[in-house]
């Protein structure tokens, strides 16, 4: 794996800590952070460059063992784009599979299917993820709490909509739209260039009858405000913004030198599990 940031706490605090995995089709990232008062301690954010996740992974949990032991809790989560969200009325778990297979296509045999309730809506999330890496996590952390990150995510909405988020990876871009005070649509798009993440961005307004002078668009993740990204789609959307970290969050030396939108959609889930 590559890595973009690497900013550890110091493995003395461990027993004090809290710890956040995102594990993706992207890579991984580790959030260390304590809850009263929430304040992150250190972040590790990894992306893929071969084609075994599970390997990879377990190569930098081991690179890391000092710093992934011996915490307050540890809580998994998976964003892979195999996920489908399903109200309760339609939720079947015999009709699990067929269902994914109907979205996503054929399940292929080293994945395991996951299915959870949301916990504010009566929605269920429906998912499909690697079973050598569901596997590696539940060994390597046995007492850690495991979600689908868009369950967490399909909650966040708030008064003051519409507002489309948009969470970069290393080429892919989770879209979340919230219109009517409720959810429209949180899904992933790979993209290869600029004028793809547009086009996805757009046709999300359009499908939805969203104007894109209206609509809020927040960017976190990888992205900063001098790339082609950027430049691409500034001028279609007037009220553009990158996401931020609350003012009053603490952040541990190293980290707080970095823009808050680069990690603001794990902090946001971290204050969400704790």
């Amino acid at each position: 794996m590559k890595a973009s940031f690497n900013i550890l706490p110091a493995a003395s605090e461990a027993s004090t800590l809290h710890l956040l995995v995102e594990s993706g089709d992207h890579g991984i990232s580790l959030l260390w952070f304590t809850k009263s008062p929430f304040a992150v301690k250190g972040l590790s954010v990894f992306t893929h460059v071969g084609s075994n996740p599970a390997l990879e992974t377990g190569q930098v949990l081991d690179n890391l063992h000092d710093y992934i032991h011996d915490l307050l809790s540890v809580t998994i989560l998976y964003d892979v784009k195999e996920s489908l969200l399903v109200p309760a009325a339609f939720h079947h778990e015999s009709a699990t599979s067929d269902m994914l297979v109907l979205f996503h296509g054929k399940q292929l045999s080293d994945t395991v299917i996951q299915q959870e309730a949301l916990r504010k809506s009566a929605i269920y999330n429906h998912y499909r993820i690697n079973k050598k890496l569901d596997l590696l996590f539940r060994e390597r952390f046995p007492s850690a709490r495991f979600f689908h990150s868009s369950s967490l995510q399909a909650e966040f909405g708030k008064p003051g909509n519409p507002v489309l988020h948009a969470i970069f990876f290393q080429d892919a871009v989770k879209l979340i739209l919230f219109s009517d005070d409720r959810l429209q649509i949180i899904q992933t798009f790979s993209y290869q260039s600029p004028a793809d993440v547009l086009y996805h961005l757009v046709n999300v307004c359009e499908q939805y009858k969203i104007k894109t002078d209206l609509v809020k668009l927040q960017l976190s993740g990888m992205i900063n405000e001098g790339s082609a990204l950027y430049k691409e789609i500034y001028p279609y959307f007037l009220k553009i913004g990158f996401d931020c970290l609350p003012a009053d969050t603490p952040v541990a030396d190293g980290i707080n030198e970095l823009p808050g939108h680069l990690f603001s959609h794990l902090t946001t889930l971290a204050t969400c599990v704790s």
